[in-house]
């Protein structure tokens, strides 16, 4: 299967959906709330879109794309491999 490919968002919102398919409502909390400090930044750019507030979606694309950048592979889930392997916030500063 494709998951293990997929960007971590987006493998979140597959198993959510396979968890609620289920009724297993207890997993699906479980995945709701453990979410990355990415995959919030990035609900959140939606949310700004959603509501036409560009500035502030552009705000957080900017952070969302730092914040890929640091990591060593954005499509693994955050804490799924030896965090020393991502850059630090204060190596790779906000450009």
């Amino acid at each position: 299967m494709l998951l293990p490919y997929l960007d971590e968002k987006e493998r979140a919102k597959h198993r959510l959906a396979e968890a609620v398919a289920k009724e297993d409502f207890e997993e699906a909390a479980r995945i709701q709330g453990a979410k990355s400090r990415r995959q919030i930044v990035e609900e959140e750019m939606d949310e700004a879109v959603a509501r036409q507030d560009f500035g502030e979606a552009a705000r957080l694309k900017k952070v969302l794309e730092e914040m890929t950048e640091r990591r060593a592979d954005p499509t693994q889930d955050e804490g799924s491999y030896d965090p020393y392997l991502d850059a630090d916030d204060w190596y790779k500063p906000a450009r």
